[in-house]
């Protein structure tokens, strides 16, 4: 008896680890969810004369702005630590492409609030010694901005939203006449509302686009694929997008898309899931959408990426010669047998090896969660492909799911960790897996679970509807503590 105690001991401990126990967290989380959606964030770039000082904000509307316990979303609003299941970072982009980024972590960040209107504000200043290096310059007087606002879970250290902000600001430098020191004044040269607006397409990991992946994702036929547009306009980025329609064309071509599955609810942004279904050595996809209640000329957004859909039998050719392998450490001096049981969170190893080939370099390897409804790309923590010939990944088990499988997919190269669109890929998938488990679960999770963690849940579960069943667990094993 005493062990069994001592045990549940130790899982309300994990349990409580994982959760706050005065606070809700799923109050937070569900306001960035697809169906259920209630924050509508939008960026300005205010420029205060008195101090040569860019502010960039970031506004949204507060639902529970009176709320005693709920209001708010993180610590810089005010809220008691013990209400807190949120935290806001903040990266800048390098390049307008948005394929590198740093965290701001010396620059101050502010809350404010507007009771009457329920909006809130977190802002940051940018000196004017700093525009050089925060902002990037296109001459004198014109500059670009390229953020990143996300917010993470506490607990689990997980992203739970991110907004992009672009914007572009014009200074306008002239000295103060009335002062001998010449102080340098700064003009927001506002943009005009019929300008073009601008937009961007990224490669998504899943519907929800909780990850955005930082090049075009290797693609085969039958391959399922997720695509988000953003307008990056900031007097427009807080614009719904609607009736988004896709198409693929090159010489031959004009194909519509079958989009599958449409996630329009933040506004400024469209995430669309469809399939591959023709193959191309070259292909343009192209996305439209519209901004709703806008009746100027512009109000059409399209953008295109062009990318390569390869034949299954291409990928498949060297499927007898390859070899996807289980290891125990990060140099494959032992395999595993058959896969391990997975949990939430945990650290694994593949290695795929080409029998064939073996003065060729493995490059850019490429790792998909398929399977039950599930296509998603998982990101590498670390890639070694020093020795022709081999991959190893080792990679974060960061969803729950059931009767899936895991694909590796690479290129062959004479020259390590050179990519051509002309080499050839190599591939293969693991054998069926059972699940990937909660963590301190010995079973599989429940459609509830797959939800708080992964967002959406396997197509027989419904949508997800942000279910309290980690809270529910909780209280029956305080049931069962209170019972001994």
């Amino acid at each position: 008896m005493r062990v069994i105690i001592i045990l549940l001991i130790e899982l309300l401990v994990n349990v409580f680890g994982q959760i706050n126990k005065s606070v809700d967290c799923n109050r937070y989380f569900k306001k960035f969810g697809i169906e259920e959606a209630t924050l509508f964030f939008k960026g300005n770039v205010d420029v205060i004369q008195q101090s040569n000082q860019v502010q960039i904000n970031l506004q949204y509307f507060d639902d529970s702005f009176d709320d005693p316990k709920y209001f708010g979303l993180v610590e810089e609003d005010g809220k008691q630590l013990e209400t807190v299941c949120l935290r806001l970072k903040i990266f800048q982009f390098t390049n307008q492409y948005h394929n590198s980024s740093i965290q701001i972590k010396d620059l101050k960040l502010e809350s404010q609030s507007n009771p009457e209107s329920k909006d809130r504000y977190y802002s940051f200043l940018i000196q004017e010694s700093q525009l050089d290096s925060r902002l990037i310059s296109y001459n004198e007087t014109t500059y670009q901005g390229f953020y990143s606002f996300i917010f993470e879970s506490i607990d689990e250290q997980q992203k739970i939203y991110e907004y992009v902000f672009d914007f572009n600001i014009t200074l306008n430098k002239t000295s103060d006449k009335s002062n001998n020191s010449k102080q340098i004044r700064f003009l927001l040269t506002k943009e005009s509302s019929n300008t073009e607006t601008q937009s961007q397409l990224f490669w998504c990991s899943n519907i929800i686009c909780s990850t955005i992946l930082d090049k075009t994702p290797i693609i085969r036929l039958g391959d399922t694929l997720t695509i988000k547009q953003v307008v990056t306009t900031s007097n427009m980025n807080n614009t719904k997008l609607i009736k988004t329609e896709a198409w693929m064309e090159n010489k031959e071509i004009n194909k519509t898309i079958n989009i599958l599955r449409v996630n329009n609810t933040i506004p400024g942004q469209v995430i669309i899931e469809f399939k591959a279904e023709i193959v191309s050595s070259q292909i343009k996809i192209m996305i439209v959408s519209y901004l709703e209640g806008q009746t100027h000329p512009n109000n059409q957004i399209i953008n295109t990426i062009d990318t390569i859909i390869r034949p299954l039998n291409q990928l498949d050719s060297s499927q007898n010669e390859t070899i996807l392998k289980w290891c125990t450490n990060l140099d494959c001096s032992q395999y595993l047998n058959a896969a391990p049981q997975l949990y939430l969170n945990d650290l694994y190893v593949l290695q795929l090896i080409v029998k064939s080939s073996k003065s060729y370099y493995l490059n850019a390897p490429n790792v998909f969660y398929s399977g039950n409804g599930l296509n998603s790309q998982a990101q590498p923590i670390s890639v070694n492909n020093q020795n022709p010939g081999q991959v190893i990944i080792q990679l974060k088990a960061d969803i729950i799911w059931k009767q899936f499988t895991i694909r590796v997919d690479s290129f062959l190269s004479t020259e390590q960790n050179s990519v051509a669109p002309q080499d050839d890929v190599v591939s293969q998938k693991t054998e069926i897996i059972e699940c990937i488990k909660p963590m301190v679960q010995e079973t599989c999770a429940s459609c509830e679970q797959e939800c708080e963690n992964n967002g959406f849940a396997h197509e027989s579960c419904g949508e997800c509807s942000f279910s309290l069943s980690t809270q529910a667990l909780t209280l029956f094993l305080l049931s069962i503590w209170f019972h001994f």
